[in-house]
């Protein structure tokens, strides 16, 4: 197990729209934070509100606060050190043939792997919406997000498979 210094902001908030949140959350990412979790609550005066859980680097705490305060408009929140712990994850880069009918091209996926374990392989989430997107704009497949990352996981867990085939069930 490894383990790195962390911090994690703990924002209440009662006053903004679902829309403006998804947009915060979009640039709490963008400001640096590793992870941003939203959950419902009830505040103070019987509000519906929203508690933010921010993972963010010690070193990147003063981007992700810039936006916390300019577009969650709150005015004061937790900041609470923590000892982040992880196992071992592995970076890989494979690349596939896109295969289907009448077209095909190349595609590097992306993925994690715990422990060297290539079955724990997982693709990375905007590795596999830039496969769907190009797939829509180029070939005009509707394919879900969700078969796309299990295409992906499946073809990272194979050593020996350098295809990707796009078949009429899988859109």
């Amino acid at each position: 197990m490894y383990e790195k210094d962390g911090l994690l902001l703990y924002v209440q908030v009662d006053h903004l729209s679902g829309e403006i949140l998804g947009s915060a959350i979009e640039m709490l990412y963008s400001a640096g934070a590793h992870n941003v979790n939203v959950v419902s609550a009830i505040t103070k005066k019987n509000r519906p509100g929203s508690l933010f859980l921010i993972d963010v680097s010690p070193s990147l705490a003063d981007s992700v606060e810039d936006v916390v305060k300019r577009e969650l408009g709150t005015s004061g929140w937790h900041r609470i050190s923590t000892t982040h712990c992880h196992t071992a994850v592995k970076c890989i880069e494979k690349k596939f043939y896109i295969r289907g009918d009448g077209f095909g091209f190349d595609f590097l996926a992306e993925g994690k792997t715990i422990k060297g374990d290539v079955r724990s392989t997982r693709p990375e989430n905007r590795n596999c919406i830039s496969l769907k997107n190009r797939l829509e704009k180029d070939y005009g497949l509707q394919i879900s997000l969700r078969e796309i990352y299990r295409l992906i996981s499946e073809a990272l867990q194979q050593d020996d498979r350098s295809e990707i085939f796009i078949q009429k069930e899988d859109v």
